[in-house]
């Protein structure tokens, strides 16, 4: 009893971290400004296995060691006082404050983000004109950014997201260091679970909305599902507007920073519109090109809800003998692709058991997931495993399948979702995975 009154507390406890106590989502001051970037940017990661054990302590605590193996980091701190000054403040008029966060593409355009146009007389050629109106509306109507709807996207972000992620979207915030894994560093551009085609770690509006929604099973981001579609999409906006914003900043930084004599270098606006304007069209350019798309057979056999597996008891059609067989054949290939030489098991070491930690590309220690766990980070749907596999996981060192067939693959994600019930994997396998299981008749 008392354990179920625990669980119900918990559950109520849940319910009003993600829809309040009927408080108001408070905006953020008005004389609050974004700290400028002081931590490390991150270009080379090495790339050999580091430990077993469970990196302790904040993300930092582990710098010094990625530098030892290989690795390289500039410091923002290297910059000269008045480099960084000027940088904070063109940083500043592109990209506004916290209580008022909008990414204004040009100086000239700061008034036509707001909806009315003052670029006739500006000095930009009419060709200019009208790329620069185009890339507004791309904008606001591919990434979803709006003055209001980034305002309100930044009240709900300081009241579900900030303690995690940090006001800048450095994955920093007051309990972010002590999490593990680490929270999600925006400023990069890059994140982890995503559906996009030729775009490493590049998000469609789709991966945001589904991680937003669903959480990340097996870490601290939780689900918010419990927020309307209206609410989880502001939040969105203004996590993609701190993902440019940083972005830009990193970009331009980390340009200076590479420099031999960047000492007496003076920055100058340009440098800043051409680098906010080619890393929008980056994000432009993932969202134009969509999402891989799946094979139908992956399509139909989803992980059941009541954990009995990957779909062989959905319906009498797949209870049949004939699927059965079919899908013990694909388990076996998938097997056998997953043990071959240079292949899987290669880093997912007994089946990601007994797998080591590596660095990944914000610089913390992460390891290959344990398969025979039923919580998968990315899903358990056949769609998410196959674009895990198809696109692997970029900024963990996870590679592509790129030398796959979809029918290799096809195979592979029927033996990955079998994994963690030994039931369903044929008895050679079972052994092989489960060598002391004794199942129950």
């Amino acid at each position: 009893m008392i354990k179920g009154c625990m669980k119900k507390g918990c559950l109520i406890l849940y319910i009003l971290f993600v829809i309040g106590c009927g408080q108001s989502n408070p905006p953020f001051e008005e004389d609050r400004r974004f700290a400028p970037r002081t931590d490390p940017i991150i270009v080379r990661i090495p790339t050999a296995e580091i430990t077993k054990n469970r990196p302790e302590g904040p993300i930092d605590s582990t710098f010094p060691q990625l530098v030892e193996r290989g690795g390289v980091m500039y410091r923002p701190e290297n910059l000269s006082p008045q480099f960084q000054a000027q940088l904070s403040n063109l940083i500043q008029e592109y990209f506004g404050t916290p209580a008022h966060p909008l990414i204004h593409l040009s100086p000239s355009s700061h008034e036509s983000a707001n909806g009315t146009n003052e670029t006739n007389g500006t000095g930009l050629s009419e060709n200019d004109r009208l790329q620069l109106q185009q890339l507004e509306h791309s904008l606001t109507n591919q990434l979803m950014h709006n003055p209001e709807q980034c305002q309100e996207g930044g009240r709900l972000y300081r009241r579900h997201c900030l303690q995690c992620h940090g006001m800048e979207g450095d994955g920093r915030g007051p309990t972010g260091s002590w999490i593990f894994p680490h929270p999600r560093d925006f400023r990069s551009g890059f994140f982890k679970y995503v559906s996009s085609q030729n775009h490493p770690g590049r998000p469609l509006i789709n991966d945001l909305q589904r991680t937003l929604k669903r959480g990340i099973p097996g870490t601290s981001m939780p689900s918010f599902a419990l927020l309307d579609d209206h609410s989880r999409d502001a939040i969105i906006s203004f996590v993609i507007y701190l993902s440019i914003r940083g972005e830009v900043e990193r970009a331009v930084m980390l340009n200076y920073l590479q420099e031999e004599d960047s000492e007496n270098t003076e920055l100058s606006a340009n440098e800043i519109e051409r680098t906010l304007k080619k890393i929008v069209l980056r994000w432009l350019e993932v969202q134009d090109h969509g999402a891989l798309k799946v094979p139908d057979p992956l399509l139909e056999n989803q992980v059941n809800e009541n954990g009995s597996g990957p779909g062989i008891n959905s319906s009498s059609n797949e209870n049949s003998a004939k699927s059965e067989i079919k899908f013990a054949n694909e388990i076996e290939r998938g097997y056998r692709l997953f043990m071959s030489a240079g292949s899987c098991s290669q880093c997912h070491t007994n089946f990601g058991r007994d797998a080591l930690y590596r660095f990944d590309a914000w610089g913390s220690l992460v390891k290959p997931l344990d398969l025979t766990q039923k919580e998968r980070h990315g899903g358990d749907f056949a769609a998410d495993i196959y674009y895990r596999l198809k696109n692997g996981i970029f900024p963990s060192q996870m590679p592509s399948l790129t030398n796959f067939s979809d029918a290799d693959i096809i195979d592979l994600v029927r033996f990955v979702q079998a994994i963690p019930y030994p039931r369903q994997l044929p008895p050679n396998i079972r052994t092989s995975i489960y060598p002391d299981l004794k199942l129950e008749k």
